[in-house]
């Protein structure tokens, strides 16, 4: 896999693990609504989907082991990328690359970061991708 895709699954699982967190989280914030939901005055004598509140918190737990995988997976590409930045040459390309794909930040606040001007950074990030390696294949889920 190429630098740049290996970068891109990167980015990748962060988006889809914060995507799971959040669900899960609003699942169980409707399960825990949903008692709540029910006026105490009303008489009800069957609920129209009684296993409701099962079904919410059920599909909480397999998001949030879906993220538990995907961390997982996560933390052996960086393992992997980690490695591969600390062979580059220059301490300032492993930089720009921690700075622009693992903290997300723009070229701008990279530049500015660095003390380096864009097209400087433009060219550094160039020497850098291409000093990288090939990465073996991530599975992709």
């Amino acid at each position: 896999m190429s630098p740049k895709a290996f970068l891109d699954r990167l980015d990748e699982i962060s988006r889809e693990i914060a995507r799971r967190e959040d669900r899960a989280g609003t699942l169980r914030h409707l399960a825990a609504s949903l008692p709540s939901m029910i006026r105490r005055d009303t008489r009800v004598q069957v609920s129209p989907r009684p296993d409701r509140l099962e079904s919410l918190l059920s599909e909480a737990v397999d998001e949030e082991r879906r993220a538990d995988a995907l961390r997982e997976e996560h933390g052996d590409l960086l393992v992997t990328l980690g490695l591969a930045l600390s062979r580059l040459p220059d301490p300032r390309m492993a930089r720009l690359l921690e700075l622009r794909y693992l903290a997300g930040w723009p070229w701008e606040d990279v530049a500015g970061e660095m003390c380096l001007s864009l097209s400087r950074i433009f060219k550094l990030h160039r020497q850098a991708m291409s000093l990288l390696p090939d990465f073996p294949d991530a599975p992709a889920n």
